[in-house]
């Protein structure tokens, strides 16, 4: 089955999404990576958008970066 991917407004990756904030949170990715409960590899493959988040990690990441996803979602729908 093949994926079907929404357009970024804006260009902004999830992987954007998460790294800008954590940047503005002074957060290193392994500051992230152990709030979640991955690797910081996972995180950097995540920002460079190599990989893609289950909706849990999605959440989760979120959830420690202060980041509402329903806002992400907006962005990437366009609504």
């Amino acid at each position: 089955m093949k994926e079907i991917t929404a357009p970024v407004q804006n260009d902004h990756s999830f992987g954007d999404f998460i790294r800008i904030r954590r940047m503005q949170l002074n957060l290193t990715q392994a500051d992230v990576a152990n709030g979640v409960g991955t690797t910081q590899g996972y995180i950097s493959r995540l920002e460079a958008g190599t990989k893609e988040p289950t909706l849990t990690l999605s959440l989760k990441i979120c959830d420690i970066l202060g980041l509402d996803i329903n806002e992400y979602a907006k962005r990437i729908t366009g609504s």
